[in-house]
């Protein structure tokens, strides 16, 4: 049929984000579904930090969230049936647990303020229009874009597994680095030097790795540590990166020569520690209990890393230690690599993280579509209508 003339209304659909927290990813079918990692995250889209102490969901879970619970600009908040299963699945950080159960079929989860007021609506569907992969593939449903209306089927994906590429993120003999001996502690309290805050005095030195001093490997030290032979037995180390924005990794892969052991912090959390060191907090009174494998590089796989890192300048930290104080030898050369995405592996949800989906320019919802007149005329005006 040939129309005259077309007039197109679009009603703009999209929900306000100033200030506003929505629910921005859930899971509800795990892989397998005995696995208690079932979850719902909000996110903050709006520019000011938010308080949402006391804050509850009213439909689908039973939960109420603590006092003095405020999510920044930008920043995610899980709610997870099990805190330590999602812990120790994906390496993050939730509150909970909750009561109830996220629906296999489809339900409404309704998130309230303090004062009973609907903040966000999701009545999510386990069919088309709702991402069919969320369903028990061990994928999540995510939201495209915190703009969008996420009460519609469309505005949603399943998850898959990380699409960031391969990067080095620190490389190996990198620059930049600042060192302090361990004739003292390097702060009080003692792990305050691991932190993004600490601002570092006239005892730290600028050098490029590997540091260190005799001989380990075929590193070369320039300069050697002087005066750590019979004197002390560890080193801290401190080096600034930046994340670049929506880059936050959920994974990241530490590449190390050693000799002997030594304690990886970011941003202040403890992420790795050699295996032979003792537990608790280390002093600088402590010391490896045996020699590291000086002559190999070796590789270690961290998970979950979105829980402590976040765009822009984030700080590694690392006290190293001999396994004696008259050892002829102790070195250190360092890389932290961002590993691209395993194509083989199944997907995972992303808690606590930028998702997997997520998209800046996500196409709009267009639904409701309807035309007057029904059966139009040649060359009659007909008004084409939808929700966009």
């Amino acid at each position: 049929m040939k129309f005259g003339s077309a007039i197109l209304c679009a009603l703009l659909a999209l929900a306000p984000v100033g200030g506003q927290v929505v629910i921005n990813e859930i899971h509800y079918n795990s892989e397998p579904n005995t696995s208690a990692e079932e979850f719902v995250e909000l996110f903050n889209a709006g520019p000011d930090e938010v308080d949402v102490s006391g804050w509850f969901f009213q439909q689908g879970i039973n939960f109420t969230i603590p006092p003095n619970t405020k999510i920044a600009s930008g920043a995610f908040l899980v709610i997870s049936e099990d805190p330590a299963t999602l812990l120790a699945n994906f390496g993050v950080t939730a509150l909970g647990p909750y009561s109830g159960a996220l629906s296999g079929d489809g339900e409404t989860v309704e998130l309230r303020s303090a004062d009973g007021q609907t903040v966000d609506e999701v009545n999510y569907g386990v069919g088309f229009p709702w991402p069919v992969g969320a369903s028990g593939s061990g994928s999540s449903m995510e939201l495209i874009n915190p703009g969008l209306d996420n009460d519609l089927g469309a505005a949603w994906r399943s998850s898959r597994q990380s699409g960031l590429s391969e990067a080095t993120i620190i490389a190996e003999s990198a620059d930049g680095w600042r060192w302090r001996k361990g004739e003292t502690e390097a702060s009080n309290p003692i792990k305050d030097w691991t932190g993004e805050d600490f601002v570092e005095d006239g005892t730290w030195t600028t050098q490029t790795m590997p540091i260190g001093y005799g001989k380990v490997g075929s590193q070369v030290f320039t300069p050697a540590i002087s005066g750590m032979q019979g004197q002390f037995t560890s080193v801290f180390f401190r080096r600034n990166f930046t994340v670049a924005a929506g880059e936050v990794p959920q994974k990241l892969l530490l590449r190390y020569l050693l000799d002997d052991g030594m304690v990886v912090f970011l941003n202040g959390t403890e992420v790795f520690r050699s295996s032979n060191l003792p537990g608790g907090d280390l002093t600088i009174s402590d010391r490896a209990n045996s020699s590291g494998d000086e002559n190999n590089w070796i590789e270690e796989e961290l998970i979950g890393t979105a829980a402590y890192l976040h765009e822009g300048e984030n700080t590694l930290a690392i006290h190293g230690f001999n396994n004696s104080s008259g050892s002829s030898d102790f070195g250190l050369n360092f890389e932290l690599i961002r590993p691209g995405p395993d194509l083989e592996a199944p997907p995972i949800p992303s808690p606590g993280a930028q998702n997997t989906v997520y998209s800046v320019t996500a196409p709009p919802a267009i639904r409701q579509v309807d035309h007057s007149p029904k059966q139009p005329m040649a060359g009659e005006t007909t008004v084409i209508t939808a929700k966009v």
